[in-house]
């Protein structure tokens, strides 16, 4: 569970499991790529991302505040994130964090999209001393008559394999109406991190299963992360 992944699912109409316990005030950068859907080249789609990000924590985490941007390009419009959070649950085995959070494009150019709301709910429990098993739950809403009204979902797995290294895996799920039809859309991501300190570093990979998930976020996508804490 990584921010920059989260940043890019969350433009694209899915969310992303992430630890909902992370703490600390700092910044992310993150390079992704989007491939095409199957066999279509689009210039929507086969793209270099940019994007990064800055994280304030209050309270003991019970007041979070996120800001990122995807950096725009020829092809890309760009956008950013806002969103306020709070972990309200930090037990021994459960966490439970809640966010609110919004999606704005640059532009107001229809091929831009539309402003998205985005509440959602991280939910996590810990199986012995390395295995975590996490949730996100969530609304992806457009801010405009006919726009999107997603219900996303995604259910993960992590393990913290040696020293600083983890890995995780999760299923994605987001179904409800798009594009004045029914949309499903299932994916599946793997992906690695390495925690040096205050630094973070991550690798994350992404498949689209059906039609609707290829529309939704291209077929696939990979995402490198540098993550910087400070004050945990």
């Amino acid at each position: 569970p990584h921010e920059g992944s989260a940043l890019l699912l969350q433009q694209g109409g899915v969310f992303g499991v992430r630890d909902e316990r992370r703490r600390g005030t700092g910044a992310y950068l993150a390079f992704g790529y989007v491939g095409s859907r199957r066999g279509e080249p689009d210039e929507h789609y086969d793209r270099l991302t940019v994007s990064g990000g800055l994280r304030a924590a209050f309270l003991d985490e019970r007041l979070r505040v996120d800001v990122a941007l995807e950096v725009p390009d020829d092809t890309q419009h760009g956008a950013g994130w806002a969103a306020a959070s709070s972990l309200l649950l930090d037990g021994p085995m459960v966490g439970l964090a809640i966010e609110v959070g919004a999606w704005v494009p640059f532009s107001d150019q229809a091929e831009a999209g539309a402003a998205r709301l985005a509440p959602s709910a991280d939910l996590s429990l810990l199986i012995g001393r390395r295995v975590t098993m996490r949730t996100r739950q969530g609304a992806l809403v457009d801010l405009e008559s006919g726009g999107a009204r997603l219900w996303s979902s995604a259910y993960g797995l992590d393990v913290w394999a040696v020293g600083p290294l983890s890995a995780g895996a999760e299923v994605i799920l987001a179904v409800g109406v798009a594009q004045d039809r029914l949309v499903v859309a299932p994916a599946a991501a793997i992906g690695v991190s390495l925690r040096l300190s205050i630094v973070t570093a991550s690798f994350v990979g992404r498949y689209g299963f059906t039609t609707d998930a290829a529309e939704l976020l291209g077929q696939y996508s990979a995402m490198a992360t540098v993550r910087v804490s400070a004050f945990e």
